[in-house]
C-alpha cells in the first residue's frame, strides 16, 4: 500500500471519527425524515408524470387505431368505386398507421410496468417514513436515556471518584500492613510456646535442676561427715615403758 493510500485511509478515519464525535442522534433523526419525506414527495411527483405519460400514450394508441380502422374502410370503399389508385393508398396508410399502432402499444405496455413499480416503490417509501415516524419519539426518547446516564457516569469518573479511589487504595494498604503485623506477632508467639514445649528443652532444663539440687546436697553432706569423725573417741598412744 502507497504512503498517499495510507495517508488518505488516516485522514478519513480521523474525519469519521470526528463526524461520530459531532453528531447529535436527535437532529439526524430529524433529518433523516426529512430526507424521506423529501424523497417520497419527489417519487409521487415522478409517478405522477409517468401516469400522465400512459395516459397520453393510451390516447395516442387510441388515435392510432382509429386511423387504422379510417384507412382501412376507406380502401374499402376506394376498392369498390373502382379506383385501385386511391385504395392502393389508403392501404397503404393503413399498413403506416398500423406499424405505428404497435409502436404505441409496446410503449404503452412499458409504461404501465413501470408506473407499477413507481407505485409499489412508493407503497415501500410510504410504509418505511410511517415506520421511522413511529419510531421517532422511542429513539428520541432512547437517545435522551442515554444522554442522562452518560452525563451521570461523567459525575462519577470525575476528581472526586479518583480521590475516593486513591483513598481507598491507601486504606487497603494499612489494612494489609495491620495484617501482616499481626501475622508476624502470631508467628512470635507462637514460637515461644512452641520453645516451652519443646521436649529437649524441657530434659535439659529437668537435668540442669538436678544439678543444681546436687550441688546444694553435696556440702551439707561433707560437714555432716566431719561432725561425726569428731564425736569418735581416740585411741590412747602407747607409750613405752608404760604398763
Amino acid at each position: 500500500m502507497g504512503i498517499m493510500d495510507r495517508l488518505s485511509r488516516l485522514i478519513r478515519a480521523h474525519l469519521n471519527h470526528a463526524l461520530d464525535r459531532a453528531e447529535d442522534p436527535e437532529l439526524m433523526l430529524e433529518q433523516i425524515l426529512r430526507d424521506m419525506q423529501a424523497n417520497l414527495s419527489a417519487a409521487r411527483n415522478q409517478t405522477r408524470d409517468m401516469i400522465a405519460q400512459e395516459h397520453a400514450l393510451d390516447a395516442v394508441l387510441a388515435h392510432a387505431r382509429r386511423q387504422t380502422e379510417t384507412w382501412a374502410g376507406r380502401a374499402r370503399t376506394a376498392a369498390a368505386a373502382g379506383r385501385d389508385d386511391l385504395a392502393r393508398a389508403a392501404l397503404r396508410r393503413k399498413r403506416d398507421s398500423a406499424a405505428s399502432e404497435q409502436v404505441y402499444a409496446q410503449q404503452l405496455a412499458t409504461q404501465r410496468e413501470t408506473v407499477a413499480k413507481l407505485k409499489s416503490r412508493i407503497q415501500q417509501l410510504e410504509s418505511r417514513y410511517q415506520k421511522a415516524l413511529s419510531q421517532k419519539d422511542a429513539l428520541i426518547a432512547r437517545q435522551r436515556r442515554a444522554k442522562s446516564i452518560g452525563a451521570i457516569q461523567s459525575y462519577l469518573d470525575d476528581s472526586t471518584r479518583a480521590e475516593m479511589t486513591r483513598i481507598e487504595r491507601v486504606i487497603r494498604h494499612n489494612e494489609a500492613t495491620t495484617a501482616a503485623q499481626g501475622e508476624l506477632a502470631e508467628m512470635s508467639m507462637d514460637n515461644q510456646f512452641r520453645a516451652l514445649d519443646d521436649p529437649l528443652i524441657e530434659a535439659d532444663l529437668l537435668a540442669l535442676k538436678q544439678r543444681l539440687a546436687q550441688e546444694t546436697i553435696e556440702p551439707d553432706l561433707a560437714l555432716n561427715e566431719l561432725d561425726a569423725l569428731d564425736a569418735v573417741p581416740q585411741p590412747r598412744a602407747i607409750r613405752s615403758g608404760l604398763p
